[in-house]
């Protein structure tokens, strides 16, 4: 699907089974939902290519082999959630992502999906970490040359896991506004080259 101009006050999303579409703005258009964007079931693909903006509340990814993508997007606003589905995937790839009001920009519910960050800024909303992690999702967050923060900024984690145990998660040249509490976490990068300082809020 290729827009030709912005779409305002959008209700949901509803893919057919088993669909694949990928919506092109040019980075000139944008895409306005009245509440929630879309639940991805099994089988179901959904791609964001240069959208100017995105705005609407949840995106959800609950479904085996589902994947949700956003690629080279200037603004995105939304309530990213991992659900459930073994194989399924969240990509957010050169693409400026920032919560919605008392939610993370993506919460990791279950053990299943894989959520792959690369060359992004990801920012908590107010009172909100960038990720929220109920879920011992091992090996599933993988995250290079992007940024973090907290919506609080300054020593407020932009990572938090909150069960038991570690999660391992792999990151790499990245930045964050304050380092996760690594009783929760192990890095598998060896080297990860991690910048990390209260002032990163940009």
């Amino acid at each position: 699907i290729t827009l030709y101009e912005d779409q305002i006050n959008l209700a949901a999303l509803i893919l057919n089974a088993g669909s694949k579409i990928t919506i092109e703005c040019s980075k000139k258009f944008s895409l306005s939902f009245t509440g929630n964007i879309a639940s991805l079931g099994a089988n179901q693909e959904l791609y964001f290519h240069e959208a100017y903006s995105i705005s609407g509340t949840n995106l959800e990814v609950n479904g085996a082999s589902t994947i949700l993508s956003f690629e080279g997007c200037l603004y995105v606003q939304a309530k990213i959630l991992a659900t459930s589905g073994a194989g399924s995937m969240i990509i957010l790839y050169h693409s400026s992502t920032t919560g919605i009001m008392g939610f993370p920009v993506i919460t990791m519910d279950n053990t299943d999906t894989i959520v792959v960050i690369g060359y992004s800024r990801v920012k908590g909303i107010t009172g909100q970490p960038a990720i929220l992690m109920n879920a011992q999702a091992n090996n599933k967050l993988k995250i290079k040359f992007s940024t973090l923060f907290h919506g609080d900024g300054g020593i407020n984690a932009p990572l938090i896991y909150t069960g038991v145990d570690k999660v391992d998660v792999s990151m790499y040249n990245s930045a964050m506004n304050a380092s996760p509490d690594m009783s929760d976490f192990t890095n598998t990068v060896g080297n990860p080259n991690l910048t990390i300082s209260d002032g990163i809020d940009f």
